[in-house]
């Protein structure tokens, strides 16, 4: 089901460590958040991100916009935000097949270890099969990801040019079928 904007954040059935206190709300990021999304991904991530293989994919790939969204505390600050950009499978010169790519996911220090990257994931994938897409990929820790149908790409021999860390190159099908043996020994590109 598509969700609404300012529609709350449900408790979500991943056991965390404390529960969210304070009340947020999932909404589409807009540019108004710019700057507080910038900070909170700054503050996530090591100062060495945008020599990362993923993300410099990212800076030539479109932004998948219905997809990226905030949450937002009661106060109007960005407590956790996730994004998705386009990309397509190609094989022997030939696409084989559109795709999308997660990340960043970044939440803020006050609210880790209490599910809401868990929620923005899970809120996430379900409107991606809701509009049909993917097959996802991500760059991420394995743990966390497996929790929402994650496994390696690279046990389908899908490749991500760069990306020297392949335990943490992984895709979920959104779709059964999506991983048909087309898909199989194809590379990931960014899609503008």
């Amino acid at each position: 089901m598509p969700l609404s904007m300012q529609q709350p954040l449900s408790p979500t059935s991943t056991p965390v460590q404390r529960p969210l206190t304070r009340p947020l709300f999932l909404v589409k990021e807009t540019r108004e958040y710019a700057d507080q999304v910038d900070r909170l991904i700054n503050a996530t991530f090591a100062a060495n991100i945008q020599s990362r293989p993923v993300y410099r994919y990212r800076q030539h790939s479109a932004r998948v916009e219905p997809l990226c969204k905030i949450a937002l505390d009661p106060k109007g600050t960005v407590q956790g935000c996730i994004r998705f950009f386009k990309c397509r499978l190609f094989k022997e010169a030939h696409t084989v097949g559109d795709a999308i790519l997660l990340g960043p996911l970044s939440v803020s220090s006050a609210y880790r270890g209490r599910g809401l990257a868990h929620q923005l994931i899970q809120h996430s994938l379900a409107e991606a099969r809701a509009r049909r897409l993917g097959p996802c990929f991500v760059v991420g820790d394995p743990k966390i990801y497996r929790k929402h149908g994650f496994c390696n790409a690279t046990s389908l021999n899908i490749t991500l040019k760069g990306q020297d860390d392949l335990r943490r190159f992984l895709v979920a099908e959104l779709d059964i079928g999506q991983f048909s043996q087309q898909l199989r020994d194809s590379a990931l590109v960014p899609l503008s």
